[in-house]
């Protein structure tokens, strides 16, 4: 019999490093805090042209930086820079070191804002502005290439004798599936302690929720995840606190470029475990040919082809079919499953084929509610997630029957949450799911649990729903407007 593998034997590699030797000193590049923006020639006669601070919104935590922040305006996504900060910002932006960055994937394309803002004499855009998901929604694949980025972007910079203040997992943003970094701020001159300091922060909110994740406790780390103080600490999983502690020791005086290469290869070859569940390959093939289409794949094509939504949500995606059929049409697509195993295959399968769908580990009857002050350091998935449509195929049963229980009048409302104007969902008639345990099918509903009730409870919703033909089984497809 195989013998499982303990968690010391999966931390091997990331503990047996190589003897440390004196740290990196260089000096061949440094901050030059006596610039000014007028002397670099930038262009700071606009005072018509800023607006106060309290007319932005605040993103994440940044807050707390008085020399940098990130915030929204206008439902775009800028980053402020003052004083010294905006100084050295400058000076990477006018070396071409910025634009470097960006051209081999580690930080998010920039440009001059055409807008300025009270406190900072700097604003950057993010470029193309993002869709934002939260580390304790992605999948453990997305959790290994992030941190993995993250390292790249410390590589790159200590190669500078740069360092990040903040390597917060909230700092990185999927576009599509390649994380980047959008902190332009975070970045400072190297000190031992502040890298140290961000290497506690990315192995609380990265490395540990991976690791936990290799001895099939990822679960465990999903949640501590939603403790955005703290995340999953070493000191709460002995086993974390000996690799954790040990390897900070070992090279807290060491040579840092020897350690971050050989932790990107530790990281890199982290296990992520792909066992079968019960809804993988439920929807059979995740990407068929036009011609290996049904009614139902031809009937939703065509619906997506004459309204052309703008964004699409894909609630309980499996691995992607109708996620992958939105995005050949060339619409924005987000696809949520609450089961990691299937959005860790449309993660990889969409990452191996370069396309731009976002996925999102999201339980549809617990959707990650807001978190911070007042809810608005991290906001609600049904706010960050809202779609122009929404698809949910497949799911109206599961969501009814099984544990779910719910009522027809929740899952209208919970779509609804959703949508922004669309909603092209399905009804299962009993039976027609061949997948389905019968003993889900609740006994007595068969007084309530018909075409006419669900299209009833989608009315207090959207002020219209359709019937749409289609000849493949039993199953019915509704088109619902939230307009007249």
């Amino acid at each position: 019999m195989r013998r499982e593998r303990t968690i010391q034997e999966r931390l091997r590699s990331m503990t047996e490093i190589a003897q440390p030797h004196l740290l990196a000193t260089r000096t061949d590049f440094r901050a030059d805090t006596e610039s000014t923006l007028e002397s670099m020639g930038a262009d700071t006669s606009r005072p018509s042209s800023r607006i106060p601070l309290n007319r932005t919104s605040c993103y994440a935590r940044s807050f707390g930086n008085p020399q940098s922040r990130l915030f929204w305006c206008d439902g775009q996504l800028f980053c402020g820079l003052a004083r010294d900060q905006s100084a050295l910002i400058q000076r990477l932006e006018t070396t071409g070191v910025i634009r470097d960055f960006a051209q081999k994937k580690l930080f998010t394309h920039v440009e001059p804002a055409e807008i300025g803002v009270e406190g900072f004499d700097w604003v950057l855009r993010i470029v193309p502005s993002p869709r934002v998901s939260y580390v304790y929604e992605w999948c453990p694949a997305m959790w290994r290439d992030a941190a993995l980025t993250m390292i790249n972007v410390l590589s790159e910079l200590l190669a500078r004798n740069l360092t990040l203040r903040n390597p917060h997992p909230w700092n990185v943003l999927f576009f599509g599936c390649q994380p980047l970094y959008i902190d332009h701020g975070s970045i400072v001159p190297f000190q031992g302690e502040t890298f140290w300091r961000g290497y506690e922060k990315l192995c609380r909110f990265l490395i540990h929720p991976l690791l936990l994740n290799a001895t099939g406790q990822s679960l465990v780390g999903r949640r501590l995840l939603r403790d955005v103080h703290t995340g999953v600490r070493s000191e709460d999983f002995p086993n974390l606190a000996s690799f954790t502690v040990r390897l900070k020791e070992k090279y807290r005086e060491g040579d840092i470029a020897q350690f971050l290469r050989r932790l990107h290869k530790a990281v890199e070859d982290t296990e992520v475990p792909d066992p079968q569940t019960k809804w993988t390959g439920y929807h059979g093939v995740s990407s068929p040919e036009p011609s290996e289409w049904n009614s139902k794949d031809t009937t939703i094509h065509r619906v997506l082809s004459d309204l052309r939504p703008s964004t699409l949500l894909d609630v309980g995606c499996n691995e992607g079919r109708y996620s992958r059929l939105a995005e050949s049409l060339g619409l924005e697509v987000i696809a949520t499953d609450a089961d990691e195993i299937c959005v860790n295959h449309l993660y990889n399968l969409t990452r191996t084929q370069n396309g731009r769908i976002l996925p999102a580990v999201i339980d549809f009857t617990n959707p990650s509610p807001g978190y911070g002050v007042a809810y608005r350091w991290f906001p609600p998935a049904t706010e960050r997630l809202a779609s122009e449509m929404v698809l949910g195929l497949a799911i109206e049963h599961h969501l009814v029957f099984g544990r779910y229980r719910l009522t027809f009048d929740e899952v209208a409302r919970g779509f609804a949450s959703f949508s922004k104007r669309w909603l092209l969902v399905e009804f299962i008639p009993p039976g027609a799911d061949t997948n389905a345990n019968p003993q889900e099918w609740r006994p007595e509903s068969t007084v309530w649990y018909n075409t006419e009730s669900f299209i009833g409870a989608l009315r207090t919703e959207f002020c219209s729903v359709t019937k749409l033909p289609h000849t493949d089984s039993e199953r019915i497809l509704l088109l619902c407007d939230k307009k007249e």
